[in-house]
């Protein structure tokens, strides 16, 4: 049971007082953290995605009209026939008959069915208007069923609906609108016109790869995933049959991956979103035979001109809500799918995607650089390497995403370096101050450090207070009868028993000297009876030191002793040192006194001494006995002083008489007005 318990404690021990340890766990957990704001789109994680992916934009300029009609092979075979304004289904119905040679036909458009859209009333006034549109929408879905390569989409609007959690909430639901029935079926492909612009800014960046729709006008309890408008169009390309591609899409991991289309491997993120690299602005598709309107389609090219082709029919008036922003300006609705078919079939044949467990150990490992230069520099060369490491990042991160056109997820090693430096940068603030408090203990390092000034030497104030001073009786001899780990612990242990002692009656420990340690205590902290608690801090420490004393006898250790002066008055406490070493302390005759009364505990036979001045304060109820007037060195005033405890027979002063009471030496030395009034206040 000790062993276990030892094994602990060392356990805890070294795990506390390894600082590199520290600071792998800081780079740890703060990965872990820059993790967890990435898979939960965090919106500053995203934004630096979106930084980084724009940066790729700029890195890579758009490639001209010309390259994208000739020399892509992404790009040369996709045709789009603009429709600047409606027309009617009678006469959008010849389009897909005069474009039955090319490979895919995709209408992005919403094929509303008008008959929905009118009431009862509505319906009894428009009948004629009703087998009109009937007509047009059966010769369409006629002309669509018989060129047998159309790819008809369907839309989302957004509504308000009842939450089913929160009864009387409502939240913002998706509603899918399917085209007519006999168009839905008529086409060889169906896909989704969604674009979904990012949230925060607005720029369409992805695409959803695939959404989950109804498989028939009318019906929501059978769905299936539906494949955007580009990949139904780069699945035709490929020869890949909708039974196929259904089989794809249904068995794709929905926490992010790679659809395999044909030998394209096509990444997607754990949204199934899909990042379009789009090959340049709006006039990148201007050239002749990439945009044609609707009415040159009709009278001057044949269905051979389109043969192979992958043809995208839409709106092209800005003005429409069919229009969004993008990395390269303004896009329509069907530029944007066009680039989305040119990402898809400019995929890498292989897998080119870092995964995200190799992006998190990176990040891990970029957090650790941060953390080297502490070892040896000050903090701020921490911060130049974590700035540049982060301005690293993004650029790499961006010339990856330009050069393989494949997502990387920057914001974890970015945010895995800002987060570590400032958790590094808190834990030294914190470790600093703790070995701070350590020297110069607990309430002077918080008033230190809330100083908004620089400290400089001096700017100290005077004021009363009681200087103690602590040493040890034969401390030389006693130390060089013992070997020298031995008197360390033991005056460690004095030490800590002194400080203990002293911090408890609100006195602030100054300076340790080998054996000596000098304490203050000042009205300001340990309040207006400052020189009780002074007298009463030197007779615990006396009293413990003799429990101590009596231990140390008992496993043979040589006989020591201790003596203790406290002695008040004015004095001026504040910095000492040099420009670049300073120190907290305190100058007046009230501290040489002291020091120099604490030695003369052997010739006045008591271990606790005090002088006058501070008997003053607390003659009413501590018991003291007078020793004497005694002239110390570099004074010519003797100095009266009074012993704490009982003394000795043969306790009398050499050449110094001998009062009997203390208030006998009172009346012989009589205590000064600002004494007086110190008494009459304390003890009234």
């Amino acid at each position: 049971m000790y062993r276990e318990h030892q094994y602990f404690h060392d356990l805890v021990r070294f795990l506390t007082e390894q600082r590199w340890l520290h600071y792998l766990l800081l780079a740890l957990g703060m990965t872990f953290l820059a993790f967890c704001c990435h898979r939960q789109h965090w919106r500053w994680a995203n934004a630096l995605d979106n930084l980084v992916l724009d940066t790729s934009f700029r890195l890579r300029p758009p490639h001209t009209p010309a390259e994208v009609a000739t020399s892509l092979p992404s790009t040369r075979d996709i045709v789009m026939i603009e429709l600047p304004h409606p027309i009617p289904r009678h006469v959008l119905a010849r389009l897909p008959l005069l474009l039955r040679q090319a490979k895919a036909v995709a209408l992005d458009l919403m094929l509303v069915d008008q008959d929905l859209e009118l009431n009862d009333n509505e319906r009894a006034w428009y009948s004629a208007e009703q087998r009109g549109w009937r007509r047009d929408t059966e010769a369409l879905a006629a002309a669509c069923k018989q060129s047998g390569n159309v790819v008809i989409g369907a839309w989302a609007d957004e509504a308000w609906r009842e939450s089913p959690r929160a009864p009387h909430s409502f939240m913002r639901s998706r509603i899918w609108t399917l085209p007519n029935a006999q168009l839905w079926q008529s086409a060889r492909y169906h896909a989704h016109l969604l674009v979904q612009p990012d949230p925060q800014d607005h720029i369409v960046r992805q695409v959803p790869l695939f959404q989950t729709l109804p498989t028939a006008p009318g019906m929501a309890t059978t769905t299936r995933r539906t494949p955007c408008l580009g990949l139904a169009l780069a699945a035709a390309a490929r020869n890949i049959s909708p039974a196929a591609l259904d089989v794809l899409l249904r068995d794709l991991s929905p926490r992010g991956g790679v659809l395999r289309l044909g030998d394209l491997a096509i990444p997607y993120d754990e949204d199934g979103l899909l990042t379009i690299n789009y090959v340049g602005d709006r006039q990148c598709f201007e050239y002749g035979t990439n945009r044609v309107v609707y009415d040159r389609v009709l009278r001057l090219y044949q269905p051979s001109d389109f043969a192979g082709k992958l043809v995208v029919i839409g709106s092209s008036d800005f003005t429409s809500k069919d229009c969004y922003p993008t990395p390269y300006g303004m896009m329509t609705g069907m530029q944007i799918h066009a680039n989305v078919v040119s990402t898809l079939l400019a995929a890498p044949r292989n897998d080119a995607k870092p995964s995200l467990s190799l992006i998190v150990w990176l990040a891990f490992l970029c957090s650790l650089l941060p953390i080297l230069p502490l070892l040896r520099w000050p903090l701020w060369s921490s911060f130049l390497v974590a700035l540049t490491e982060s301005l690293a990042v993004i650029f790499i991160a961006a010339y990856w995403i330009a050069a393989s056109r494949t997502m990387f997820a920057a914001s974890i090693p970015i945010f895995a370096i800002i987060l570590t430096y400032n958790a590094v940068a808190l834990y030294e603030f914190s470790r600093i101050r703790f070995t701070l408090s350590q020297f110069i203990g607990v309430r002077m390092m918080q008033r230190t450090l809330q100083r908004l000034t620089r400290l400089r030497l001096g700017g100290g104030r005077v004021e009363e207070a009681s200087a103690l001073f602590c040493d040890l009786r034969g401390y030389t001899a006693f130390s060089a009868a013992l070997p020298p780990e031995t008197v360390t612990e033991l005056l460690n242990a004095y030490t800590e028993m002194v400080v203990t002692i002293v911090e408890r009656f609100q006195g602030r420990p100054i300076d340790f000297t080998g054996d000596g340690v000098f304490v203050l205590f000042e009205q300001s902290l340990a309040g207006r009876h400052f020189p009780r608690q002074a007298v009463r801090a030197a007779l615990e420490i006396h009293a413990a030191f003799t429990r101590m004393q009596s231990g140390w006898q008992a496993q043979g250790l040589p006989a020591i002793g201790i003596g203790v002066a406290v002695h008040t008055g004015r004095m001026m406490i504040g910095v000492l040192g040099a420009e670049h070493f300073l120190k907290m302390g305190a100058v007046g005759d009230v501290v040489n006194i002291a020091a120099r009364v604490q030695g003369l505990s052997r010739q006045c036979g008591h271990d606790v001494l005090i002088t006058r001045e501070t008997y003053g304060y607390v003659s009413s109820d501590i018991p003291a006995t007078y020793c004497g007037a005694f002239t110390i060195a570099g004074y010519r005033q003797p100095i009266a002083i009074y012993g704490l405890g009982d003394a000795p027979d043969d306790c009398t002063p050499r050449g110094t008489p001998r009062c009997a009471t203390p208030e006998t030496h009172m009346s012989q030395h009589p205590a000064t007005p600002h004494q007086i009034s110190h008494r009459q206040e304390l003890f009234p």
